[in-house]
């Protein structure tokens, strides 16, 4: 666990001191096993609640000494010394580091008789009809109901209406099926008048498409097993029902998955009863689609696998044959002419190529450029709706790295400024469009623009806010943390070790991110990266002197901010067991700082507007002062914290004064609140507290600047 998050570590600092002032070893013959967050186990209690055997143990006390030389116990985690007093041996041990920085594995404690203790699992196994699960990421636990057959319906003695949860043929989410004798959707009765013959649950009786037109299918039913030879999994509890399309003599024909509502696979299949010869999944806009080329009258056969029982709308339509199909691999790609657009039918959503796009159903083309050129690759839905993506590599285009840009047609065309002369790569893909029309047209060359790249980062300087224009500007930065649209580098110089705290704005409707990189701004690895919607805020503690590198990005034009402000390397202080009133508010120094605790039993004295009208109950309150002697800029950034926080500014000589407008954010997502407020001269108070009663460990980094 981070060391910000254990009050416990403090404790035991604390009161191994105050044993040391008391002579040592009047408190030793004391020593208790502290558990489940009450303290840490400092005597040398195993779990089974012996104490190991003593001929092997280092010493804690009781040794005698003059200076520091003997009462080196070989443990990391301790500080030894010599009581010159007392004239033996002080060890205290400090939590903090035996921290891993891994939340999901529990609390590391140090132990003064083993060093380093692993904690457990932070979540606990459950009950017989939950499983605990832990999100590192988001630092919380969280349960979900069991479901033995995994067929999403828990089991009717857990709340589910699942009453054979070993049989994933019957939930209260399936329907009833004629003439089986079971009680398929869990309704106490069998075969009643309303249920259903399957369609195409056998494969020698499938359902027949027509080779134009939409129809309504249902895998309710299905007891067939799923086919073989996918390159990804498909459960054995999976509904598969089988369709024929017609093949045509003189056109190719498309059988795509319109609408639905769970992932779906097509699976082409040679003859019933063999493996698949093509596989197509999708759990998401494009859905599935396949293409039957033309050839022989007669039909073929396709699988329809779901996960659960669903209702789907397969749509079959005739396309131009094509005696060389397009290709999504870097072998003989098709060739790119300047000018001229070329047609591509998404008919197969597979990638071979690695991209930091979307490559659902990426295909390849070569394109010689004769002498140094600007670019513009552009892409036109041809069914008026959809979009897709395309992309620009070298020409060895295997490998990620070969990739240059891609952006979404969504953002526009993909114009690079200055290419060399050489061969290169395009790739299209698919968003939604089943068609498009794609045109690479040459020019003349122009300049980079500054920003555009990292040899060309745009700098800037601590406390400055800088205007950024994303018109017109490939993503070229590649930053790994997002891709698709516009970006730009920019670059901060560091004299000395300092944190940094990096607030970027988009468009009120942009969608995009921020990355911090490394001191060589290496593309696809951002040391940080967060992304939704604006603002943006970055953090790092303790960066050391010299370059550092972020990258703005959205997903399409407009203008936005980018500011950055540091501070000298500050430490985090642990706040424990205070700060939860008037009385205990803590103080927020001129420099701002860098505070963690955890507000789990603390006393709800302080709500906030933009909380739950009906909280229940309110949540915890820690809370915070601030004097500022002069009109400041104040940023409180909660991110770390393993909850949904609020974080809101009140004003006022006395605590806790009055909350001031528009000074209240619930953080929802892992980056939680963020406030970014110009602050006048006066007292305030800082309430950091839970969305709908929500607690438990913190973080708060306060920044002051100039306004």
């Amino acid at each position: 666990m981070p060391a910000s998050a254990l009050p416990r570590a403090t404790a035991l600092v604390v009161r191994s001191v105050a044993c040391a002032a008391l002579l040592l070893l009047a408190c030793s013959s004391e020593k208790r096993s502290l558990r489940n967050d009450t303290l840490v186990e400092d005597a040398g209690i195993t779990d089974a609640g012996t104490l190991p055997d003593a001929s092997v143990a280092p010493p804690i006390a009781d040794v005698p000494c003059n200076d520091d030389g003997p009462c080196d116990d070989g443990f990391a985690c301790t500080d030894d010394r010599c009581d010159r007093f007392a004239g033996r041996c002080v060890h205290v041990a400090h939590d903090e580091q035996c921290d891993d920085g891994v939340y999901c594995n529990g609390f590391e404690v140090c132990n003064l008789r083993r060093g380093c203790i692993a904690g457990g699992d932070v979540c606990g196994l459950g009950n017989g009809c939950n499983i605990a699960r832990c999100d590192e990421q988001a630092r919380t636990c969280s349960t979900v109901p069991r479901d033995a057959d995994a067929d999403g319906d828990p089991d009717d003695h857990c709340g589910g209406g699942d009453c054979d949860d070993t049989d994933a043929r019957r939930s209260s989410r399936m329907s009833e099926i004629c003439g089986n004798g079971l009680d398929d959707n869990c309704n106490g009765q069998v075969d009643e008048a309303a249920c259903l013959v399957p369609q195409g649950a056998d494969c020698s009786a499938p359902f027949a498409l027509p080779d134009a037109g939409e129809r309504t299918v249902s895998t309710a039913g299905s007891t067939a097993p799923v086919p073989s030879g996918c390159p990804f999994p498909l459960s054995a509890s999976s509904k598969t029902i089988f369709v024929t399309v017609p093949r045509a003599v003189d056109r190719d024909t498309v059988l795509e998955v319109s609408d639905a509502a769970i992932p779906v696979t097509l699976v082409r299949l040679a003859a019933c009863g063999t493996q698949a010869v093509q596989c197509e999944q999708s759990a998401m806009v494009p859905f599935p689609r396949v293409r039957v080329e033309a050839g022989a009258s007669g039909t073929e056969t396709f699988a329809v696998v779901t996960a659960y029982e669903t209702t789907l709308r397969l749509r079959t339509y005739a396309i131009a044959a094509n005696p060389t199909p397009l290709t999504g691999e870097c072998t003989n790609p098709p060739a790119l002419t300047s000018g001229v657009p070329v047609r591509i039918d998404f008919t197969s959503l597979r990638a071979s190529l690695p991209s930091d796009c979307t490559n659902s159903g990426l295909r390849s083309f070569v394109l010689d450029v004769p002498v140094a050129s600007s670019l513009t690759l552009a892409a036109t839905s041809l069914t008026g709706s959809g979009s897709a993506v395309i992309g620009l590599r070298q020409s060895a285009c295997v490998d990620l790295s070969s990739e240059i840009a891609c952006r979404s047609t969504d953002t526009g065309p993909l114009v690079h400024p200055s290419l060399a002369a050489g061969r290169y790569v395009v790739t299209a893909a698919t968003t939604g469009a089943t068609a498009i029309a794609l045109t690479a047209t040459l020019g003349p060359p122009s300049s980079f623009t500054t920003g555009s790249l990292c040899l060309l980062a745009t700098p800037i300087a601590p406390g400055q806010k800088l205007p950024v224009s994303f018109d017109d500007r490939p993503d070229l930065v590649r930053s790994g943390c997002s891709s698709g649209g516009s970006a730009g580098a920019f670059r901060l110089d560091l004299p000395s070790a300092s944190d940094v705290l990096y607030v970027g704005r988009l468009p009120p409707v942009a969608i995009g991110s921020m990355a911090l990189l490394d001191a060589q701004c290496t593309p696809g690895a951002p040391l940080s990266c967060t992304m939704g919607s604006t603002p943006f805020h970055v953090a790092r503690q303790a960066v050391s002197p010299g370059p550092v590198f972020v990258a703005l990005a959205t997903n399409g034009g407009g203008s936005g901010t980018l500011a950055v402000y540091t501070r000298p390397p500050t430490p985090e202080t642990p706040v424990a067991g205070g700060g939860g009133d008037c009385a205990t508010a803590v103080p927020i120094g001129a420099n701002g700082g860098r505070f963690s605790g955890d507000s789990t039993g603390l006393p709800s004295t302080i709500g906030s507007t933009c909380d739950t009208a009906l909280a229940n109950p309110r949540a915890p309150t820690q809370l915070f002062m601030l004097n500022l002697p002069t009109r400041q800029r104040v940023l409180l950034d909660t991110h770390g914290s393993a909850f949904t926080t609020v974080a809101s500014i009140r004003s006022g000589a006395t605590c806790p004064g009055l909350e001031i407008p528009s000074a209240c954010h619930v953080g929802f997502t892992t980056d939680r609140s963020f406030l970014d407020r110009v602050l006048d001269a006066g007292t305030y108070w800082i309430v950091l507290t839970g969305f709908d009663g929500a607690h438990g460990q913190w973080v708060l980094d306060a920044f002051l600047a100039a306004p």
